[in-house]
Order: C-alpha cells, then structure tokens, then sequence
C-alpha cells in the first residue's frame, strides 16, 4: 500500500492571469521518500460538492455569490466572505478530498509524467489552446449579459415608460437591479448551455 500524506495548500484566483475571477483550491500529495506535488479542486466543483456534503455552508456560498454578483465570476470575493463567516476552507476540502481524488491513481499518473515527460513545445502549445479556449468562453458569457441586459432594458422601458420619465435615481435603480441578477442569470444559463453541450456530445 502506497504511503503518503495529503494537505490542503491554498486557494487561489486567475484574476491577474486571465482577466477573469475563477478560483481553484490546491492540495498537496507527498509520497513517501519522493517529491510532493499539486492537484486541484476548481470553484465549480466545490460548490457542487458542498451542495451535497453541508447544504447550510452551501446556502452561505449562494447568498456570498448574489451579494457579490458583477459581470463576469466573481469567485475570489466570494470565498473570502465565506471565510468572513469564520467558514473553514481547509477542512471543508479535506472532507472532499476522499469524494474527488483517488489518491494513489493521482500518485502513479505523476510517476508516469516524470517518467515520460511530455514534449515541451506540445505543452507550451496545448496551454496556448487552453488560454484561447477560456478567452472564448469569456466572450460567450459576457455577450449574453449585455444581449439579457438589452433585451430586459428595451422591454422594461416600453412596458414601464415612467421608469423613464420620472427621477433619474429610478434609472439608476433599475441599472442596480440589472447588475445584481443578470449575471446569476446568464451564468444558470451559461451552466445550462454547457451541460447541453456536454451531452450531444
């Protein structure tokens, strides 16, 4: 039987990298008389886990995700008021880890990669293609907030005309409104898209 020790790291966002706020969390795997190494849990995956294992800390996330709703994910700042909770990240991964990772499979494929390292230039090449990958997604979700954003905005106004013809501060409200569920909306939406698309496949 394999020996080793697993910790949770850190989280960390790609805000700075990418542009975009995407969140992954980072457990390092150390095998026994041999280098320690990362494997991660992206943002998505937690949430989806934590809607199982504690539905109150779940619920936590959802109202941390609606009081920090932007356009484009937000995710940073929605862990961090998990932890203004006093919501311990490292011990609700810990308690993933057995549901996410088999740990000794984890173990033998990096075995493998050190001992067939991939050819540089094809990784340099397929990190390329995965960079452009994510700046497309970003394209397609940030498109369908301002496509919702038009279309609620052109039927609101014409159904409410005095939203319009009254005090700027209702305008400004209505902007409020919009910036607070659109992007919760498109993101349902753009969740629901993938899934579909995930599926045909």
């Amino acid at each position: 039987m394999e020996k080793y020790s697993v910790n949770y790291s850190h989280w960390e966002s790609t805000l700075e990298e990418f542009g975009d706020d995407f969140v992954s969390f980072h457990i390092t795997i150390s095998p026994e008389n041999e280098e320690p190494f990362d494997v991660s849990i992206q943002y998505t995956r937690f949430k989806k886990q934590l809607m199982q294992m504690n539905p109150d800390i779940y619920q936590l996330l959802v109202k941390a995700e609606k009081s920090c709703a932007k356009w484009g994910p937000n995710q940073s700042a929605c862990i961090k008021e998990l932890e203004s909770y006093g919501i311990d990240i490292a011990k609700l991964i810990m308690e993933m880890i057995p549901d996410i990772f088999n740990i000794e499979a984890e173990i033998k494929w990096m075995r493998n990669l050190i001992a067939n390292p991939p050819d540089l230039q094809d990784f340099l090449s397929k990190m390329k293609d995965t960079v452009a990958e994510i700046k497309k997604i970003n394209e397609v979700y940030y498109h369908l907030c301002t496509e919702i954003e038009k279309t609620l905005s052109q039927k609101v106004i014409e159904l409410y005309p005095v939203l319009v013809n009254s005090s700027p501060e209702y305008i400004t409200k209505l902007g409020d409104i919009f910036s607070k569920h659109i992007s919760n909306f498109a993101n349902d939406i753009f969740e629901l898209i993938s899934k579909a698309e995930e599926d045909a496949e």
